[in-house]
Order: structure tokens, then sequence, then C-alpha cells
């Protein structure tokens, strides 16, 4: 039986490290797996059996191809693209998106 316990972990920039100039974004090339987070992942679940939710700003359908990428298909309980807008017990809702300022120029 699975307890209370939940564990979000982001794809790009955390499981998947890109190889470019942007950290935390996807660039050019092949990325590397995050070989030790992923070991620390394994004994988290095991120790907590808790679940496990991976998740990407890049949409779901990325989120999908790393795990098959990474080969943990068996490690997370749910794959995610990034929540963008939820609602909390304060009953606000929370926009996590970046905010457009039209008075800012490039």
């Amino acid at each position: 039986m699975k307890n209370n316990a939940f564990l979000y972990v982001d794809v790009d920039g955390t499981l998947l490290k890109w190889p470019g100039p942007t950290p935390g974004l996807r660039n050019d090339g092949t990325p590397e797996i995050n070989k030790d987070l992923i070991k620390q992942l394994r004994k988290w679940k095991e120790r907590t059996n808790g679940y496990i939710i991976v998740w990407s700003g890049n949409g779901k359908t990325h989120a999908d191809w790393a795990v098959d990428f990474m080969g943990i298909e068996d490690l997370p309980d749910f794959v995610l693209g990034k929540p963008n807008i939820f609602i909390d017990d304060t009953y606000e809702w929370i926009d996590t998106r970046p905010k457009y300022n039209p008075d800012i120029r490039l």
C-alpha cells in the first residue's frame, strides 16, 4: 500500500542535463542522464513507498519521451506536464507561467 509521500521531479536540467549555453533548458545535442539522482529516487521510493511524479515544462509528451530515453519506465507512478495554473486550499488561482510585461523591451 502506498503512503502519502509525493515527490515531483522535473525532467530538463534535473533528470536530464542538456549540453549547451542555457542550463535547465533543452539545448542541442544528446542529453546526459542524471544517474546519481535516479539512484537516489529509487532509494527514496523503496524507503518511503511513496509516489514519484515526473513532470516537464515542455509537456507530457516530452516527459514520456524522457522516461523512455532514460529507461526508467518502472520508476514514476505518474508522468505529467508542468502545471501552469493550480488552485490551492486558499482558493487562490496560482499562475506559474512567466508574465508578459509590454513595457519591457528586449
